[in-house]
């Protein structure tokens, strides 16, 4: 029997990804999406696990491309993007009457923190768990066994979310069911298969 819903938050509650971010630095700078990925990836990759800061990826970003602090708007591209996805938390306020719930995201303080502080009921989850604190990230066991031992299920008693095939297939090697998110419509059929009442 399902006692844990845990949810992803980029792509499932809040609408926003790196891509999103790099498509706009390519847009406005006239860089080569190959060029950018290749400096950018494995900082955003080292910042999801604390193990590299906003300062590293700007002077990165300086040194390759002669890019400023300003220019990159790192905290103002995210405020300007990033949408909640209001019916989902919705959604989420009715799970939480019945059910532990917990957000799991792979992400960077300074994200993490703004969502918290912007977009994110802190009273509907249970726990909340982020990469960048636990140095950690999905997909990998860790992380999940980590999240159930700390609210307090076994794995067979969990269900996460995300939008990430790679994601789920982590959360199914740790013993925890899997939904891959698309839409709520489809979510909510994914729910009442599973016998959970939304």
């Amino acid at each position: 029997m399902i006692k844990l819903i845990i949810f992803d938050v980029g792509g499932v509650i809040i609408h926003f990804n790196d891509e999103l971010y790099k498509h706009d630095i390519t847009k406005r700078f006239g860089i080569s999406y190959s060029a950018l990925s290749k400096v950018i990836d494995p900082l955003l990759s080292e910042m999801d696990v604390g193990g590299a800061s906003l300062a590293q990826l700007e002077s990165a970003m300086h040194k390759k491309f002669g890019l400023s602090k300003k220019d990159l708007a790192w905290n103002e591209t995210y405020q300007k993007i990033a949408r909640v996805d209001y019916k989902m938390i919705s959604l989420i306020r009715r799970l939480s009457k019945r059910y532990k719930i917990a957000m799991l995201t792979n992400t960077c303080r300074s994200r993490y923190v703004y969502s918290l502080n912007r977009f994110i009921d802190k009273d509907i989850f249970h726990g909340r768990f982020a990469s960048c604190y636990l140095r950690m990230r999905k997909p990998d066991k860790q992380i999940f066994d980590h999240v159930i031992s700390m609210m307090g299920c076994g794995p067979d008693e969990a269900l996460f979310i995300d939008n990430m095939k790679t994601n789920i297939n982590g959360a199914v090697k740790a013993g925890i069911k899997g939904v891959l998110f698309t839409d709520q419509e489809k979510l909510l059929k994914d729910l009442k298969r599973l016998g959970i009442k939304a």
